[in-house]
């Protein structure tokens, strides 16, 4: 005797709500058992979450595993040194090589910059106290909106932004609209051209991402399996244009990505302010980085970089994380140590 109607509708909508509810399940224990260290705000698109604290299992590209302990403050900075009342107080943004947990926070780069900093001046370490904020992913708009609506609750002595080659795709709407990184298009805020903004990715797409879905984890991963098989067909994060069209919209992000580090270097006017950069390799955009640094009223500091970009393939194993991007523990050392040395010998007078 087969189904009536009736009898399929009632085990199709049974069927349907097990599923559900496994889902919901799954979520909620994804959410338990892996608790991610961002959560979604409505101006920045995401950001550090406040008073978090969690040890993440990380790994070097050479298969060496360790444990990366993150942790923030109330107001979700990363904190190095034990002295809030120390006279040279530095202020660090930047993206995931900054605030993401590829190391604990005393191991970061800023710190190890910090006590090279603390010896090169003859300076007790307790001297030193800094904040390090932004969210990986985040662009220098972001950076200038935190500054705006969440100022840093000290007056920096220094301020080093931690600058990177794919920055200048995250500040344009239009480049980054192209590619296959979804989850940071349809979240993140831009400014337009004409100085205006923040505006957000329109359509339902957009909303859906910036609303408590788009925190799913289960969401999560299935827009990352598309975009790991978009990259194999596209060859890399942006979609193949006509040059023409490309190079008009590297242009413009060029263009876009100096007036946003102008605007942001007028927010700590009269502190002095370095920019270091996560990527050494100076071909296409991130080969004008030195010079809009520069125009910006920044000082470059490109040897930490410089190092980095020349590791050979076994010193990669060592200083790197699993993922190949990313620093480990060892690589954080190396470039804050050099980035240390570096600012050092500009003999800012904040610092001596």
């Amino acid at each position: 005797m087969g189904w009536t109607w009736k009898e399929l509708a009632i085990a199709s909508l049974l069927t349907a709500i097990l599923f559900v509810v496994a889902l919901f399940i799954l979520e909620v224990s994804l959410a338990i058992l892996r608790p991610v260290h961002v959560q979604r705000d409505a101006l920045l698109g995401w950001k550090l979450k406040e008073d978090f604290r969690r040890t993440f299992p990380q790994k070097t590209l050479g298969g060496r595993e360790f444990a990366a302990v993150f942790s923030t403050n109330h107001q979700g900075y990363r904190v190095f040194g034990t002295n809030p009342q120390g006279p040279v107080k530095i202020l660090v943004l930047g993206d995931s090589f900054t605030a993401d947990p590829f190391a604990s926070n005393e191991q970061m780069w800023y710190v190890k910059m910090t006590e090279r900093l603390a010896e090169r001046t003859h300076r007790p370490l307790s001297d030193f106290y800094g904040l390090a904020g932004g969210a990986g992913g985040w662009g220098t708009y972001q950076y200038l909106l935190l500054s705006e609506h969440f100022p840093p609750p000290i007056r920096p002595s220094l301020f080093v932004l931690q600058f990177c080659s794919n920055d200048f795709q995250n500040n344009s709407f239009e480049l980054e609209r192209q590619g296959i990184a979804r989850a940071q298009y349809m979240r993140r805020p831009y400014m337009d051209m004409n100085g205006e903004g923040p505006k957000y990715a329109p359509g339902i797409m957009g909303g859906i991402y910036r609303s408590f879905v788009g925190e799913s984890h289960i969401f999560n991963k299935i827009d990352g399996l598309i975009g790991a098989l978009q990259y194999k067909s596209y060859g890399g994060y942006i979609k193949p244009l006509p040059l023409k069209v490309r190079t008009a919209y590297e242009r413009d992000s060029v263009v876009l990505t100096k007036d946003l580090l102008v605007r942001l270097r007028e927010k700590y006017r009269g502190v002095p302010a370095v920019m270091v950069n996560c990527d050494g390799n100076e071909k296409g955009l991130n080969g004008a980085w030195k010079l809009l640094a520069r125009e910006a009223g920044f000082i470059p500091v490109s040897a930490p970089s410089d190092f980095m970009n020349a590791l050979t393939p076994a010193q990669r194993d060592t200083f790197m994380n699993a993922d190949g991007s990313h620093f480990s523990e060892t690589g954080n050392q190396a470039f804050g140590a050099i980035a240390g040395d570096a600012i050092a010998a500009l003999k800012l007078p904040s610092l001596q």
